[in-house]
């Protein structure tokens, strides 16, 4: 069997950003990373959905981990409506998230939403005794399926007080079928600085890159002349992306690119190892230019 990365189609009509990615393994299981905003009303049944259609009719969904590179609401809440839900037909081994305390020493700097976001889930997890959770650390290299998965940093690394949320991400770097795609989640500048000072080039190079905090304010131009990815995914409407055209990361990041692909304008599944032009990129399903 195939192995094969999606970029979903998130509901983006009353909110630009959130994204889902999943990984389906040479098995047929899958790793999952984040999931949608709140405002993205129904995309816990849709994501569902997403995933019953890429299983044998009969078999459960099997989900070897879900990642969630950090905890904004375009990050956690629909995995929270998901398994809140009634769906018996999926199985979960393991969760995979680090966040700072909701009310800890970098608090007074995030937004009041953001910290009632980050308690909900927290007592949810609490609730959930039976989901079994892992915290990852830098440098620590997870074997999920056939992927390899190595943390390259956390937001335990960031000095504090941490002023940007989005730098308490989680990076990620994946190697599947011999390439390797790069995960900053939302990850901001500071989190860049740190990857750029601590890894080399060859260490930070990758075939495909998640453009950071869906391609508007994250990472740094450096950072994306390191990763230099040929194909770049980007967790936004085309509209908004637009209107990112030319900042500076984005631009340098699509500079350096040879194909990229825009969640708003259909899911597209990449097979890997992924061979230049042949990504597939089905119909909008709820958005519209």
């Amino acid at each position: 069997m195939d192995t094969v990365l999606y970029q979903f189609e998130n509901d983006y009509r009353n909110i630009d950003c959130g994204m889902f990615y999943a990984v389906k393994c040479r098995d047929g299981s899958f790793f999952l990373i984040d999931s949608a905003h709140q405002d993205s009303k129904n995309d816990h049944i849709r994501i569902h959905e997403f995933l019953k259609s890429l299983v044998p009719a009969g078999e459960k969904i099997r989900i070897r981990g879900w990642f969630f590179s950090h905890a904004h609401q375009d990050h956690i809440v629909k995995f929270m409506d998901f398994i809140r839900s009634d769906f018996n037909d999926y199985e979960i081994e393991a969760l995979y998230y680090n966040f700072p305390d909701p009310d800890g020493e970098s608090s007074e700097h995030w937004s009041e939403d953001d910290k009632v976001t980050m308690r909900e889930f927290r007592d949810l997890m609490a609730e959930r005794t039976d989901l079994k959770k892992i915290t990852p650390h830098t440098g620590d290299v997870f074997r999920i399926g056939n992927l390899t998965i190595k943390v390259l940093v956390t937001w335990e690394e960031i000095p504090m007080p941490i002023i940007r949320f989005n730098d308490t991400s989680v990076v990620l770097m994946m190697e599947a079928e011999g390439q390797k795609i790069f995960w900053p989640g939302d990850a901001g500048e500071r989190e860049a600085e740190y990857l750029t000072a601590h890894y080399s080039d060859t260490e930070l190079k990758a075939d495909i890159l998640q453009l950071a905090h869906h391609g508007f304010r994250g990472a740094s131009v450096e950072l994306y002349e390191k990763v230099n990815a040929p194909v770049v995914l980007i967790s936004t409407r085309q509209e908004r992306l637009n209107d990112n055209l030319e900042r500076a990361t984005t631009k340098k990041a699509l500079e350096l690119s040879k194909e990229y692909y825009v969640a708003g304008n259909g899911t597209v599944m990449l097979k890997l190892p992924y061979v230049p032009g042949t990504a597939k990129v089905f119909p909008q399903e709820v958005n519209e230019h």
